[in-house]
């Protein structure tokens, strides 16, 4: 067939093709199931006759067009889905939790690889009088030193500490990115990263602990550690995990396990990101604050207890068990079992609600 036959036989799909493309399906901008199935029957002939007609040797308009028609069918079909109402909420819900729980080997083997250090660094910084400044140097624990005696002097009251609110902020923010970007190092970049802000972190806790200008400080850091410190864990997680996805590719290229591997490390960046956030509205508004040591300290035995439920609890369907060992057991023997069972069953109760408003699945 010429050229002009192709166009002449063919010409009456293309348009229909463009129609699906430009104005969508019978709901204006929406395509039903069947109309998906026609879009992709479409676009595959559409994309045998480019080919046809430029072995043909038709002119450089009917290619032009035909390719044209093919990039905008390509991107309507391969689009991400919009994001739809509630998923912010299934994420919080669901998602992160779920993820946490579905990399325990990564958070596990990302917290060892920063708690140990940080405890190291702390018991030897107060322990052992010249630790600190040999692993941080003199002129970089004098600032620590006054940074956080104006902190614990001034207090939020007096308007005090809002410079080093924001360093702190700042700080530790920068650190749980910096820890998940140097996983493309095969992970190694996020394991050292770990280890080495681990004991930096545990040494200056330490170190202002051992001073008695600064002992105070755990009354200022105990509200926002479980939030903080828990982040910095999963990022080195995610970091863990991108990592493994370049090393065990499962058969496929290192790029393609990389995007397979995408959604997961996005809810565990996106999660760890959230929970600098609660971590830092508590350091800003809560930790400066002039209440009674015993206050701060109930406080963050509270959100310790958050912050382990949520991560272990909350989110679980019937693929997941209720947990009947470990920390669940712990809870029961300090008398926390009902809230902890609490917690689950408000889980599964989003678990349901979700399950219910998901559209079914169109079989193509």
């Amino acid at each position: 067939m010429t050229a002009e036959e192709i166009v002449r036989v063919r010409h009456a799909d293309w348009e229909r093709l463009e129609r699906l493309v430009t104005f969508g399906g019978k709901k204006r901008g929406h395509l039903d199931a069947a109309e998906i199935v026609e879009l992709s029957n479409l676009y595959r002939a559409a994309c045998a006759d480019a080919a046809r007609v430029r072995g043909a040797g038709a002119d450089d308009g009917t290619v032009a067009y035909l390719d044209g028609l093919l990039s905008r069918a390509h991107n309507e079909l391969y689009r991400a889905p919009p994001p739809k109402k509630g998923t912010f909420a299934a994420f919080v819900a669901r998602g992160f939790p779920q993820a946490v729980r579905r990399n325990r080997v990564f958070v596990l083997v990302s917290a060892a690889a920063f708690f140990g250090p940080f405890l190291f660094g702390a018991v030897a910084a107060i322990v052992l009088p010249r630790f600190a400044s040999s692993v941080l140097g003199r002129e970089e624990l004098e600032m620590f030193r006054q940074m956080y005696q104006h902190v614990v002097d001034q207090g939020r009251s007096a308007g005090g500490g809002s410079v080093s609110v924001s360093f702190y902020i700042q700080h530790n923010t920068s650190i749980a990115f910096q820890v998940f970007a140097n996983g493309i190092f095969a992970g190694l970049g996020s394991l050292l990263m770990l280890v080495y802000q681990g004991l930096d972190i545990g040494t200056v806790f330490g170190f202002l602990i051992g001073d008695e200008k600064t002992r105070q400080i755990l009354t200022f850091t105990c509200g926002h550690s479980a939030w903080e410190l828990t982040a910095i864990v999963l990022a080195g997680a995610g970091g863990l995990k991108m990592g493994w996805a370049l090393v065990e590719t499962g058969g496929r290229t290192r790029l393609s396990s990389l995007r397979a591997a995408g959604p997961e490390l996005l809810r565990l960046i996106g999660g760890a990101a959230l929970m600098l956030a609660v971590a830092a509205s508590i350091e800003g508004l809560w930790s400066p604050s002039p209440v009674p040591p015993l206050g701060k300290y109930v406080f963050a035995g509270l959100q310790v207890l958050i912050v382990s439920n949520y991560l272990t609890l909350i989110g679980r369907d019937a693929n997941e068990p209720l947990p009947r060992s470990g920390a669940f057991r712990l809870f029961e023997r300090v008398g926390l079992g009902p809230f902890a069972l609490a917690a689950v069953r408000l889980g599964e109760l989003s678990g349901r609600v979700r399950f219910r408003r998901r559209p079914p699945e169109v079989a193509t």
